[in-house]
């Protein structure tokens, strides 16, 4: 069960927003402004927003600027539809009473049409809010919004970056409504597609040598420790990578054994 909390004053650096229009639109000024206090722990002078993105650099910052760029070509594009098409099939509500977290580019809260976005990485959120979308600089961990804000949390191929997953999904809880939903969208570790992301880790790639792989059981286990009831599941990506599917791509049902991208749903239980 869990209980609402404030976010303390230690995490309000963490969550200064970059841009006054931040916000859900039903709470348009719940961001917390630097805390004087706080500025010493991380070797600030003073508040302006050079000076807090150069200080809250993140191994995405130095990837933003082509992030985006394999989502661009056609094996991009089918797996992007794959992975768009299992959270859009599970989204309830109106999505811009959603949030997403760690939103980075933007690139699903733009599909989606999500009313507002999170992430740390400055660099990513530019680019985020050249789409037009409502995004903020903060951790998933220490959320800048007060408690039962959103109808829905999405976490899109982003929970395995957290530096303390558990502590988001609380923070998820946190915010969402009494029956508000959970979204994971995550790879599946021990897929085909899986298997390419840890390769990938083992070279010392900067993105993924960080993730941590978590299988869907232990996911929900995750998720159900923090507050959640699991609901529902779509996957996706049944083709081998680095080739495009010659059939239309689907969101099937439930985890397909051969899926490389699963969609799960999750309840907040009252409390």
């Amino acid at each position: 069960m869990i209980r609402s909390h404030t976010v303390s004053e230690s995490n309000l650096f963490c969550q200064m927003p970059l841009s006054p229009e931040c916000g859900n639109p039903r709470y348009p000024a719940f961001f917390p402004a630097v805390d004087r206090r706080t500025q010493g722990a991380y070797n600030l002078k003073n508040t302006s927003r050079l000076n807090a993105e150069k200080a809250m650099k993140t191994p995405f910052d130095f990837t933003a600027d082509n992030y985006d760029l394999w989502y661009d070509t056609p094996e991009g594009q089918a797996a992007f539809q794959g992975e768009w098409l299992c959270i859009r099939d599970l989204m309830k509500g109106s999505p811009s009473g959603w949030l997403e977290a760690g939103t980075g580019t933007g690139r699903f809260a733009h599909a989606l049409a999500i009313g507002t976005g999170i992430d740390l990485s400055s660099r990513m959120l530019r680019i985020g809010r050249q789409k037009g979308l409502r995004l903020c600089q903060g951790r998933a961990e220490a959320l800048p919004f007060p408690s039962a804000a959103f109808q829905g949390v999405l976490f899109a191929l982003a929970l395995c970056f957290m530096d303390d997953a558990k502590q988001a999904l609380q923070e998820a809880a946190r915010v969402l409504m009494p029956g508000g939903q959970l979204l994971i969208g995550m790879t599946v570790p021990e897929s085909r597609w899986g298997g390419l992301w840890k390769a990938s880790a083992h070279k010392g790639h900067p993105l993924y040598s960080r993730a941590h792989f978590r299988s869907i059981t232990e996911t929900v286990a995750l998720a159900e420790q923090s507050g959640f009831l699991f609901t529902d599941a779509r996957s996706a990506l049944r083709w081998e990578p680095g080739t495009v599917p010659q059939e239309p791509v689907q969101a099937l049902k439930g985890i397909h054994p051969a899926a490389g991208f699963a969609a799960l749903s999750f309840e907040r239980i009252p409390g």
